[in-house]
């Protein structure tokens, strides 16, 4: 029963980390990611480019990236964008591990 019990805190402290995550609509044709759905959608950034599923960046993380670092300051976007993506591969590779220990 202990055992369960560790699981159930382990899978409760790694899903936190997938909270928040961010969820775009659209690509803009200069390469801005909108979490816009209407009207309007990209029109500072020559209109929209592409379409995304919804959900789809939240689950990519060259996507979910660029939204990150596109919210920081300017000035430091690669770093930014570099700590998002890493912060991402590694959340994948929690729920990898997570699919392991309980067999889903």
């Amino acid at each position: 029963m202990l055992t369960n019990m560790k699981k159930l805190l382990i899978f409760l402290l790694l899903s936190f980390s997938f909270i928040g995550s961010a969820n775009a609509d659209a690509v803009c044709n200069d390469g801005w990611i909108s979490q816009s759905t209407g009207s309007g959608t990209c029109s500072w950034h020559n209109g929209v480019r592409e379409w995304l599923p919804n959900g789809w960046c939240s689950r990519d993380c060259d996507c979910s990236a660029r939204v990150a670092a596109q919210r920081g300051n300017s000035k430091y976007y690669g770093m930014t964008y570099n700590s998002a993506y890493t912060g991402c591969m590694e959340g994948q590779a929690q729920g990898q591990l997570l699919q392991f220990i309980f067999g889903n």
